[in-house]
């Protein structure tokens, strides 16, 4: 079957190369064998730039999955934390409507006692009550027509102190009410403060989740730009730890599969190496 992956091209190109080396060298063809040698350091070449390039592209995608995930999950987060948010809002609003709906009644119900507990009847001033024995006087005494001009003073001036009687009545129940108001905004103002409250836990809550989030991804960043660098450096042959070489060699990388092609190894009886 015919090999498409460039990778694989390439190996299989340096085992066959390899095979003849080794039989131009059994053969005392030193020429050949020179020839077949140099053009096997140049699919090295060829091979190692290739297997570079599919590093560096394996790294490009790697960063680009992780910026994806760091996408999705950040807007998975804010998605749920604007539910819990418009939940909260919402629950605010429902609050402040119930509060309204109740200081309505109560305001009804505070009126009605004010207007009922308020026991101010009229009373006549003393100087009415005068004019009122006088009249009296006068009709005991048959002076009816001073008895009528008193008692035409005397309506006159009832009409005057009821109405400001009622006046009066209606200032003190006006008052309940200014007092009754006030300590409804009071209420109110500490129950919005409540809830600017929470909307600020809530805010600080976020932040500090999301802070969480964007730490785990910087250093998952970190830790790939390390990883990706160390096996670049591997790649290129700057990698020079003995562990780091132990690890993987710069001809055998994560996309070599020479192995799986032919057992020989590709630098076994390589004089060069």
């Amino acid at each position: 079957m015919e090999i498409t992956d460039p990778v694989l091209r390439l190996e299989e190109r340096i085992n066959l190369l390899e095979l003849e080396r080794e039989a131009f060298l059994k053969q005392d063809r030193y020429s050949d064998a020179d020839i077949a040698a140099k053009d096997l350091a140049n699919l090295r070449i060829k091979l190692k730039q290739k297997q570079l390039e599919l590093l560096k592209n394996s790294h490009l995608n790697e960063r680009e999955i992780l910026e994806k995930n760091f996408s999705d999950e950040s807007s998975a987060f804010n998605r749920t934390w604007d539910s819990l948010i418009e939940a909260y809002l919402t629950k605010c609003d429902s609050e402040i409507q119930e509060f309204n709906k109740k200081h309505k009644e109560d305001y009804s119900i505070e009126r009605k006692k004010l207007e009922g507990t308020l026991h101010m009847f009229f009373k006549p001033s003393s100087a009415l009550l005068n004019m009122m024995k006088c009249k009296e006087k006068a009709v005991k005494a048959g002076k009816y027509a001073d008895a009528q001009i008193l008692h035409d003073q005397i309506e006159e001036a009832r009409i005057f102190e009821e109405s400001r009687f009622a006046d009066q009545k209606r200032s003190a129940v006006d008052q309940g009410l200014v007092n009754f108001e006030q300590g409804y905004e009071k209420k109110m103002q500490s129950l919005k403060k409540r809830h600017q409250t929470g909307m600020n836990e809530l805010e600080i809550q976020r932040l500090a989740e999301f802070d969480v989030l964007a730490k785990k991804y910087d250093n998952l960043r970190r830790e790939m730009e390390n990883t990706q660098q160390i096996m670049r450096n591997i790649q290129e042959g700057k990698h020079t730890t003995a562990a780091g070489r132990h690890h993987q060699s710069p001809n055998k990388t994560l996309y070599s599969t020479s192995s799986s092609l032919n057992p020989i190894s590709t630098n076994r009886n390589n004089p060069e190496n």
